[in-house]
């Protein structure tokens, strides 16, 4: 949900360099099954899920775990308990857990919670990777609020955490430490390692930003792969991977940066020029068609460019749902949720938004702070 300015200054150097290797050098080699988008394969982590009968989709959560169990409440999805009550529902997060609100790691807490309680009961709770979950990762703390910050700083103990802080220019402690906590071997880097960047559930594809053409070549399970390996390798898990996959990360095609199925009118004249700069357009209808087709999906389902009314809209001829609608405080926007049961898809907006003080969602978040450690 920001405009930012890609790193990666070396991708085609890299590409060609990789298109070398694989067509002239190793013919019988090449193992991205497109030249234009290079992946690393398939790690065969589950992605496509059969429709349920209840889905719950969220948008951007941005650190606001009281909104986020306000919306969970709303839906029924858990008890007084905060515990899980959806059954064999499953909720979609659609990224961005991150910055820009008071809390993040209350929302993670209660995300992995459910997670776990959704499993044993027979129900799903998919957390999607976020543009944000990615820039903590790396360091990248110019949304992240000071209270956001101090929620880690326990980590700042850590090796990771004393390890970055002795390694980077860090203006705070707290920042070192937020980062430490996606670092490594604790409960938050194991956790951000695991996740997809895309689903499809039924007969929907669920992506936190939006689309290029490369679906048309590659495969979400291969997409999902390669940033799994990126994010290991910025934990310090593993190796460096070919930079040449490196676009899955960045402006103009990552999944959870792109922007081409969210143009309109909030668009400021300074993120068109941005756009525009690094290469990213509106993506017409025919392709789209011809993208969904392709994946032998109906509707795509989005997040990251939060709507202009702030409530759930649709787009494209109705294949394009977009859930963003600044639900954290950090922005003050709707509580929204979308929920398909049964066929029937409903859009809930303003969903009150509950006061800093709510004694239940206080305690809840109390009570989530208390059982976690890094």
């Amino acid at each position: 949900m920001t405009i930012r300015f890609p790193e990666t200054l070396i991708y085609t150097k890299a590409l060609i360099s990789f298109l070398f290797a694989a067509f002239v050098l190793f013919p019988s080699r090449a193992w991205a099954p497109s030249a234009a988008f290079p992946v690393i394969g398939d790690d065969q982590v589950q992605w496509k899920f059969d429709q349920p009968a209840r889905v719950i989709t969220i948008g951007d959560i941005h650190a606001d775990p009281l909104a986020f169990l306000a919306i969970l409440k709303h839906r029924g999805l858990i008890d007084k308990q905060g515990n899980w009550a959806g059954g064999k529902a499953h909720l979609v997060m659609m990224g961005d857990f991150v910055d820009r609100g008071p809390d993040s790691r209350s929302v993670l807490d209660i995300v992995i919670r459910l997670e776990e309680q959704a499993e044993a009961a027979g129900g799903k709770v998919h957390s999607l990777v976020g543009n944000h979950d990615v820039m903590v990762l790396r360091g990248e703390m110019d949304y992240a609020k000071p209270s956001d910050m101090q929620g880690y700083a326990d980590f700042q103990k850590t090796p990771e955490g004393k390890k970055i802080a002795n390694t980077y220019p860090f203006p705070s402690k707290e920042q070192a430490g937020m980062q430490a906590a996606f670092m490594g071997d604790s409960k938050y880097a194991k956790w951000l390692r695991n996740r997809n960047s895309l689903i499809q559930i039924g007969n929907k594809l669920y992506v936190h930003a939006g689309l290029t053409e490369w679906p048309l070549t590659v495969t979400p399970g291969e997409v999902n792969s390669t940033v799994r390996e990126w994010i290991r390798h910025y934990q310090g898990k593993g190796p460096k991977p070919d930079p040449s996959t490196a676009w899955v990360l960045s402006e103009p095609h990552s999944p959870f940066w792109n922007r081409g199925q969210a143009f309109g009118p909030g668009f400021s004249d300074r993120l068109l020029k941005y756009l525009a700069k690094v290469g990213v357009t509106e993506m017409d209808q025919a392709t789209l068609d011809k993208i969904l087709a392709h994946l032998n999906v109906e509707q795509l389902v989005i997040a990251h460019s939060p709507t202009e009314s702030q409530k759930i809209e649709t787009t494209y001829k109705g294949k394009v749902v977009r859930v963003d609608t600044n639900i954290s405080i950090g922005y003050g926007g709707n509580l929204s949720v979308m929920e398909e049961a049964f066929g029937q898809l409903t859009k809930f907006d303003n969903i009150p938004r509950p006061a800093a003080d709510h004694p239940v969602f206080t305690s809840l978040c109390r009570q989530v702070n208390a059982q976690s450690a890094p």
